[in-house]
């Protein structure tokens, strides 16, 4: 049977109806209102946005929306699928509030079986439920005697293509041809090459019954799984080839997909004024591995599927017509069909700061390569322990990013108190204005960093940007030679085939450690629509490092890599690009800055900082001509008693940042880490010349790291101490209080235990199968990078606390000379009686307060003493090396591993990337927290065998 023929024909029958281009007028006329396309901000939205489950009626629809100050989000991504029932309902909601743009989510890439058990995550189980519509691999054949249903240990006629994993039993004719209604699901645990056998798990992920299968006439096809979800194995990927399998009914998987997926939004259906799709988790950006499309028993080319994706775009376009919305990871190649992106985390799913300069290269190019109006949409996701103490600030530096990249911002809620909820979205509506869209029109983005020297040569002077003869004394090449043509400076690969990636070295000092940025504008001389520029390599210690980028042969694409807290001293970068043609460059720079972004609009301006230090920012620099800035103003919401203690420095972060004061000092503006300011501005109207006014060369002053400098407000700071409940945290007398001026992680609250506060987040981990040796191997890998994490992010608070003794004897000596300081005029006693007493109150309580902190620090010091007479410990030892792994060197949150095979390799990149997840809790780890610091915890007394000797156990292999 010639597949190819048989499925062509199929789909070309099922899906005309569907498939014929329709004009959306009435989508065409309401497309008009939408404000994602009007462009005022800040644009807000919610990530899949209620009810999934059955109304009774509209106003029980309605009452599940989200509707800040009774207004309707900007942009709304709906899980519909679920419950037809309500699809009249959201169709009516969409018709009465026009200027909401409402998008049906679904996955499009992969799922599991229709009737398996979701895990949490419904959106995850797929529509699919023919066993010939998932991707499969060249597989095998039974021997021996067969199989019953409780077997668990198959021979095989050859293991050549089996491998840990998911699998499909489908039995076949003699001739071959697969019988589909007989089939089973199972997952392949161990293979035993020497015994031609493999040991499977049977009835797996949703699996019909386990049955009888025959040898010689049963074949177990592995299936490649789609390794983005966070539990392994369970989402297979769909055959979205021209050679899929058709089923009872003469449908491909593609054709089953779009049925549910977009037939409801074809003209006059109950979806029809529903904007478009988005595809969220899980895009169609990552290629299957082993694929047989066509199930010939050989590996197809990558080509064979990515035309299947274009075809599966094109198909929905086809539908939503021109003036619908797709959004979905951002996938260059096929840009004719996709408006934007939907940026899950705002680097990463699970990274909320990490590498934001990435999202910023990713946005910043898809400029480049859009043909359809741009719409958007950023979220956070999944945070760790840290994060998750200051998730109010980093949904304000989602909200800066989202504004400055033209994207809407997904409103957090869900966290249990309104009061809570309310401080994330001040900004969004202008704090106690309640006004949406308050900053209008962009005016234009700048990257202060970009005023400040740069590091090759000090290059950057106006006259020097493209002096290239003063950068490239600053450069090293491997395999390739760098000159210079007209205005642009060309790297271009020696002739011939060589092993090794073409390299170009960037070498400069730091004179401390510090953070810094590359900036480069580049486009591939070839005919490559991308071509990767790998991870950069660097030979100093650092914080966390830059990502990966991708070049094009369409256009020059302006790029930074951002390194956060680089150690001093000769550096040398490595950017390293995938084989190709030339590489040019417009302008290449180094600076001593964090990746900042300074935006514009008619109303206001915003700053972001994704720094792990505070940033000071020059406003008359990096916005010339604006005037009038001051803070927004917002109140103590209701309810804020109510907000746990771990998010009381956060609530009064945010008022103190939004307390209604006028920037006196534009000169020097501190933000804090990790977090961005919104502030109101003189308006103006947005011309030609105002927009091109941020394409002028800018004063080299704009931006300095350090200490935050205290900015003078000309207007009182609104008087919110009596306000704010009371807060059992240690406040500073700063400007910006609760951010401290050195690079630590956090300053953490002191009452609540994180580990209390995240016992209900249940790792999807801890609820995996039951797996062979050597795959739960692999799953201790992802535990080993979290205890990794825990052990750095001890060090790194025991480390900080080397000068805290000296501090804390000056303090306590100040505070003696204080109080027995002598009373020289006598007729002054009677007058100062009630002032003396409340002195004498207030320096009781800091002695005390101060030798509970010495106390502290000295518990702190024993115990950083004790981790460096184990640092030869089980840890560093055989408790890595048995994963095959050198020692793990942990750098702030980045876990750099060494030489892994291959599984875990797949796991880090597409798991971790460059980040672990620490969900594990502080008791597990044998810590606690006090007075807002991270201490250990001793929780018995033992010795070697038990009993005796002291010791804290943090669960990594080894003690302090």
């Amino acid at each position: 049977m010639d597949l190819s023929t048989a499925a062509t024909a199929g789909a070309a029958t099922a899906s005309t109806n569907m498939d014929m281009a329709i004009p959306r007028r009435q989508r065409a006329l309401v497309s008009q209102q939408k404000a994602v396309y009007k462009k005022h901000f800040p644009l807000t939205a919610e990530f899949r946005s209620g009810p999934r489950g059955y109304k009774k009626s509209y106003e029980d629809w309605v009452d599940q929306q989200l509707m800040p100050h009774g207004q309707a989000v900007d942009l709304q991504t709906n899980v519909l699928r679920f419950e037809p029932e309500n699809w009249k309902y959201a169709n009516r909601f969409a018709a009465e509030h026009p200027e909401t743009m409402v998008l049906s989510t679904w996955r499009a890439a992969s799922g599991m079986p229709k009737g398996a058990p979701d895990d949490g995550d419904p959106l995850g189980v797929s529509t699919i439920s023919f066993p010939g519509h998932w991707v499969l691999s060249p597989g095998t054949t039974l021997a021996g005697a067969g199989i019953n249903p409780a077997s668990d240990i198959i021979r095989v006629a050859s293991t050549d293509n089996m491998r840990r994993g998911p699998a499909l039993l489908v039995e076949t004719t003699p001739s071959g041809d697969k019988l589909w209604d007989r089939f089973e699901y199972v997952l392949i645990q161990r293979v035993d090459q020497d015994a031609n056998t493999v040991e499977v798990r049977r009835q797996f992920n949703g699996s019909p019954a386990a049955r009888v299968f025959p040898s010689g006439t049963t074949q177990l096809l592995p299936m490649p799984w789609d390794d983005r979800n966070r539990k392994p194995y369970t989402d297979f990927f769909f055959n979205l080839s021209a050679h899929c399998p058709l089923d009872a009914n003469g449908q491909t998987a593609m054709d089953v997909l779009l049925q549910d997926m977009v037939g409801p939004l074809r003209e006059g259906g109950p979806l029809d004024l529903i904007a478009g799709v988005d595809l969220a988790s899980g895009p169609l950006t990552v290629n299957p591995d082993l694929a047989d499309y066509n199930l010939d028993g050989t590996v197809d080319d990558d080509s064979v599927y990515r035309r299947g994706v274009e075809t599966f775009y094109k198909r929905i376009r086809n539908v939503i017509g021109q003036d619908g919305v797709l959004t979905t990871s951002l996938d260059k190649e096929f840009a004719e069909y996709i408006n934007g992106v939907n940026q899950e985390g705002l680097a990463n799913p699970d990274d909320p700061w990490e590498h934001t300069t990435r999202t910023v290269n990713n946005v910043l190019s898809w400029e480049k390569f859009a043909e359809l109006p741009v719409v958007g949409l950023a979220l956070q996701q999944h945070m760790d322990r840290e994060e998750t103490l200051l998730r109010v600030q980093l949904q304000r530096l989602l909200s800066g990013y989202s504004v400055c990249l033209g994207m809407a911002a997904d409103i957090e809620t869900g966290s249990g108190s309104q009061a809570l909820d309310e401080i994330k979205r001040i900004e969004l509506y202008k704090g106690d204005e309640a006004e949406s869209h308050w900053l209008g029109k962009a005016v234009g983005m700048s990257r202060p960093a970009a005023m400040i020297p740069n590091l090759l040569n000090g290059s950057n002077d106006d006259d020097k940007m493209n002096d290239w003869d003063t950068i490239i004394p600053s450069l090293g090449v491997k395999r390739g030679t760098v000159f210079v043509d007209g205005d642009e400076m060309v790297l271009r690969p020696d002739e011939g085939d060589f092993s090794g990636y073409l390299t170009l070295d960037l070498n400069f000092d730091l004179d401390e450690k510090s953070d810094f940025v590359v900036y480069m504008e580049a486009i591939s001389d070839d005919d490559q629509l991308l071509r990767k520029i790998l991870l950069p390599k660097i030979n100093v210690d650092v914080e966390h490092e830059a990502a990966r980028a991708e070049i094009t042969s369409k256009d020059y694409l302006p790029l930074g890599f951002y390194f956060r807290g680089a150690s001093a001293g000769s550096v040398t970068v490595g950017f390293r690009f995938e084989h190709g043609g030339d590489v040019r460059f417009r302008n290449l720079s180094v600076h001593k800055a964090a990746d900042t972004l300074a935006c514009e609009f008619e109303n206001g301006v915003v700053l972001v900082n994704p720094s792990k230090e505070d940033v000071s920012f020059d406003l008359n620099a990096v916005f010339p001509g604006r005037s009038g800035f001051r803070r927004l103003s917002a109140s103590v919401p209701q309810g804020a008693a109510d907000i746990p203690n771990q998010y009381r420095p956060q609530l009064r972060q945010a008022m103190e940042l939004n307390n209604g004061a006028r920037i006196g000092n534009a000169r020097s503006l501190s933000v804090p880490h990790r977090n961005a300011l919104f502030l109101v501005a003189d308006g103006i109207a947005i011309t030609d010349d105002s927009q091109q006014q941020q394409q002028q060369q800018q004063q080299p002053e704009a931006i300095s790291s350090g200490s935050p400098t205290v900015v003078e407000e000309e207007l009182p700071i609104q008087a919110i101490v009596e306000e704010i409940p009371p807060l059992e945290v240690a406040a500073q007398d700063t400007d910006l209080p609760m951010q401290s001026p050195t690079p630590s992680p956090t300053s953490l609250p002191t009452d609540t235990p994180v580990s209390s506060f995240l016992a209900s987040d249940e790792d999807p981990e801890d609820a995996n199968v039951d797996l062979s040796e050597d795959e739960q191997t692999w799953e201790e890998l992802y535990q080993l990078n979290e205890e990794a994490l825990e052990l750095e992010e001890i060090k790194f608070e025991l480390a900080n606390s080397e000068d805290e003794d000296e501090q804390h004897d000056k303090l306590v000596s100040e505070f003696i000379q204080q109080e027995t300081a002598p009373q020289n005029d006598p007729s002054s006693n009677n007058k100062n009686t009630l002032l003396l007493v409340g002195v004498g109150i207030m320096a009781a309580l800091a002695i005390v307060a101060i030798g509970f902190a010495g106390l502290l620090i000295r518990r702190r010091r024993s115990a950083r003493e004790g981790r460096k007479e184990s640092d030869s410990g089980s840890f560093g030892g055989a408790g890595v090396k048995k994963h095959g792994l050198r020692q793990s060197r942990t750098l702030g949150n980045t876990v750099h591993l060494g030489s892994r095979n291959s599984l875990a390799d797949d796991f880090h990149d597409n798991y971790l990337g460059s980040r672990t997840n620490s969900d594990s809790s502080l008791d597990s780890a044998g810590l606690s927290i006090e007075d807002g610091l991270l201490v250990p915890t001793i929780k018995s007394v033992c010795s070697t065998s038990n009993e005796g000797q002291e010791a804290i156990e943090i669960g990594l292999g080894g003690s302090l």
